[in-house]
């Protein structure tokens, strides 16, 4: 065993009590800290709730984007994809089909998507994508696939690629 012994009895309790106020001061300050820190992240979570609110209150006006205003999302899904057609038809895209994706609501919006399959002159391509960037109400790309054209091309007529394209757009209902 241990041959630590008290030599004055008097100072064990001393020594215990010192001991308890320093526990009993660091726990405090451990609690003012973990007080402070919850009370500071309150008040983040409360500005991030502040800022939600008004983005979701926001005019479609005051959007950095423009979206598609209709009373419905179908609506606007249906406006979405004559858009498409009307853009495919201007840039010599042969649309196969335009199938529509699940709508999303965010932040008080609906994003509506579109997989669009068709085939496109090669030089047609990049004047196609530029006017997509260009369009009011914005429609977004989302993903990009083309294929190696089949077969030989032909001298007489600019080879065409195959392109599966991902859309989107926002509409406020």
């Amino acid at each position: 065993m241990s041959e630590f012994r008290f030599e004055n009895a008097n100072h064990p309790p001393i020594a215990l009590a010192g001991f308890a106020c320093v526990l009993v001061l660091a726990l405090m300050i451990g609690g003012f800290r973990i007080a402070s820190e919850i009370r500071t992240m309150k008040l983040e979570l409360e500005d991030q709730q502040a800022l939600i609110d008004r983005a979701s209150q926001q005019s479609a006006a005051d959007l950095p984007i423009a979206v598609y205003k209709t009373t419905t999302a179908e609506e606007a899904r249906a406006r979405l994809q004559s858009d498409v057609q009307a853009l495919a038809d201007a840039h010599d895209f042969e649309v196969e089909t335009i199938n529509p994706e699940d709508m999303i609501v965010v932040d008080g919006l609906v994003r509506i998507a579109v997989v669009v399959k068709g085939s496109i002159a090669q030089t047609a391509l990049a004047p196609f994508l530029i006017a997509l960037q260009e369009s009011e109400p914005a429609i977004l790309l989302d993903a990009v696939s083309l294929r190696r054209p089949r077969g030989r091309p032909s001298a007489e007529a600019a080879p065409r690629l195959p392109v599966r394209l991902g859309l989107a757009a926002y509409a406020r209902p």
